[in-house]
């Protein structure tokens, strides 16, 4: 029994402040004992604990007064054994489903990917037979300074891929046969190269201008023509300037010996033809023409890496913030449970004598 003159509440044994309040316990716990154990519930009527009230103070009998019941909820060895069973069980399953959706997303992409090999070898396309060949601002430099030729009808562009084209066949026919054609190939020929240049914000501007013409916003397509006409002038070279060429090669012969080149080249034969215009040679192989994004090719792979890395920070954030979020429901959802925690009495008045 509690007394309404105290404001704590919460107690394990009797003490100084519920001893006004006295009461027969071992009648109660043999009342106890024949209510509620060995039942998963039961009812307590309180009119049969009040009989077993010793006391009759009015601060224990009054309206405000407490009777606090601490009852153990136990469990047998042989329940005890079913639920650990029952939870090794859970577990194990949660475990499985983990690893089969782990095992099913590996699958799925081997599946995908082989069903792409099928595809790429019923199909032929132009990127089957394509290469990229990145030119740096030193490679077209020397070509303006030393190859090309102001006199010519022909224009810078005309002149460099005539240039480009022509070193670059004869550098592939120099290398040794691979054996991709039934006959031996006496040349190398490249049946087509295009060009890529950096006018990512070029194009971003034009895309902004055809919007606003769209919509009969002719005040912002005059703006925005001003701002493109102040840009090109601003960076004449900037946009005349290739940045990646694309070749095109007439037979798998060609393309086997562009693309073994770096290693074939580190032969002492072929050292003068490992670089061209002071830049070496290095080809890698060209996307999907249907792939290719001409605005998004000034996106280096650090630019890639780095958007990377920025979703997934805000994916972890996410993830913590929803963590947290289930961890203070959590923790609201037991405070009731943990405000009257399962306490051996015995082992404290062991330890603490008659204190209490």
């Amino acid at each position: 029994m509690i007394p309404s003159s105290e404001t704590k509440k919460n107690y394990c044994l009797p003490d100084q402040f519920t001893s006004p309040c006295t009461t027969n316990s071992v009648a109660i716990t043999e009342y106890l004992d024949k209510t509620c154990k060995g039942n998963t519930n039961c009812e307590i009527n309180i009119q049969e604990i009040s009989k077993h009230i010793t006391s009759t103070d009015a601060k224990c009998l009054g309206n405000e007064g407490t009777i606090f019941i601490q009852i153990p909820c136990t469990f047998t060895a042989e329940d005890l054994n079913t639920r650990q069973v029952e939870g090794l069980a859970i577990a194990c399953l949660g475990v499985f489903i983990c690893l089969f959706f782990v095992v099913y997303l590996d699958y799925l992409k081997s599946i995908f990917k082989n069903l792409y090999i099928e595809w790429d070898v019923k199909t032929i396309t132009a990127g089957d037979y394509s290469v990229e060949l990145d030119i740096s601002e030193k490679m077209w430099h020397n070509f303006l300074n030393e190859v090309y030729k102001p006199e010519l009808a022909a224009t810078k562009m005309v002149q460099f891929r005539n240039y480009l084209q022509s070193k670059l066949e004869d550098n592939f026919s120099r290398l040794p046969d691979l054996g991709f054609e039934d006959e031996p190939v006496d040349r190398i020929k490249i049946s087509m190269m295009t060009f890529a240049f950096d006018n990512a914000q070029l194009i971003n501007m034009l895309k902004q201008r055809g919007l606003a013409i769209k919509f009969e916003k002719y005040d912002k397509m005059r703006e925005l023509n001003k701002k493109i006409d102040a840009l090109v002038s601003a960076n004449p070279q900037k946009f005349n300037r290739p940045v990646t060429a694309f070749l095109t090669f007439e037979n798998e012969e060609g393309l086997n010996r562009c693309q073994n080149y770096k290693d074939t080249v580190q032969n002492e034969e072929f050292a003068d033809i490992r670089t061209l215009l002071g830049q070496e040679l290095d080809f890698e192989d060209a996307s999907e023409p249907t792939d290719i994004i001409w605005e998004n090719r000034h996106f280096t792979r650090w630019d890639r890496i780095k958007r990377t890395i920025i979703v997934c920070c805000c994916v972890f954030v996410l993830l913590s913030i929803s963590f947290s979020f289930i961890f203070i429901c959590s923790q609201g959802a037991n405070r009731p449970l943990l405000k009257y925690p399962a306490t051996n009495c015995q082992e404290i008045k062991d330890t603490y004598g008659d204190a209490f």
